[in-house]
């Protein structure tokens, strides 16, 4: 019992439900960044070039995946 409650202190041992509930949060964000996208985007699209394009959508994919990273559990 007490090395369970030191690898709780620690860090090194999380609750499941914890676990769960982050990713479950994160992937709700990420998943509604995603499908913003065309909508927010289709608009400052026109007219542009590919290479003009291709910045947007790499700035805006960017965005999303910097969501991943804010999981209280992502480790850099």
């Amino acid at each position: 019992m007490k090395r369970l409650e030191l690898k709780v202190k620690n860090g090194t041992y999380v609750e499941v439900a914890d676990v769960i509930a982050d990713a479950t949060k994160t992937a709700t964000i990420v998943r509604e960044k995603l499908l913003t996208i065309p909508v927010r985007y289709s608009g400052l699209l026109e007219g542009r070039t590919q290479r003009e394009i291709e910045g947007v959508l790499e700035t805006a994919v960017d965005e999303v995946l910097k969501t991943i990273h804010e999981s209280k559990f992502v480790k850099l």
